[in-house]
Formats: C-alpha cells, structure tokens, sequence
C-alpha cells in the first residue's frame, strides 16, 4: 500500500519535471519593451521596460529605465536597473 501511495505522489512530478519549455509560457506576453510616461512621488516621468530570456531560456531578464526631466533647479535625473 505505501508503494502505491508513494508511486502516486511522485509520478505525476516526474511527468511534469521533464516539462521545462513551458514554464515560463504564462510569462511569454511580457516579452519585449514596454514604454510609458505617469508619476511617481509627485514626479512626471518616462519609463521603459524590457523582459527577454536569456541563457538558453531558463530566466528572463528584466530592464528598468526611469527617466524624470529637470524640475525645480534639479538635474534631469535617470534611474536604471536590472534584474
């Protein structure tokens, strides 16, 4: 009986782990740039995103621009990241 139970809890795991190409296919709409322009803290500013998969399509990388123009003496003022 414990076989049966034990075959029935990891059976369907090992079906499902040999899956990988579709891991991210919820994800896939994402993929590519996304631009924008709203406010964030009070500040008016243009924003870019981009989502690409990267080493052999086990993650996506994600790009961050943040763009705020000079206002109240300020410089303009850039912000980017990746992750």
């Amino acid at each position: 009986m414990k076989k049966i139970v034990l075959i029935l809890i990891f059976l369907p795991l090992f079906f499902f782990s040999q899956n990988k190409k579709d891991i991210w296919k919820p994800f896939t709409y994402f993929i590519g740039t996304w631009k924008g322009e709203g406010k964030m803290n009070g500040k008016a500013g243009k924003y870019e995103r981009t989502y690409q998969f990267i080493l052999n399509k086990n993650f996506i990388e994600v790009k961050n621009k943040s763009v705020y123009p000079p206002q109240n003496g300020r410089k303009e003022e850039v912000h980017e990241d990746i992750g």
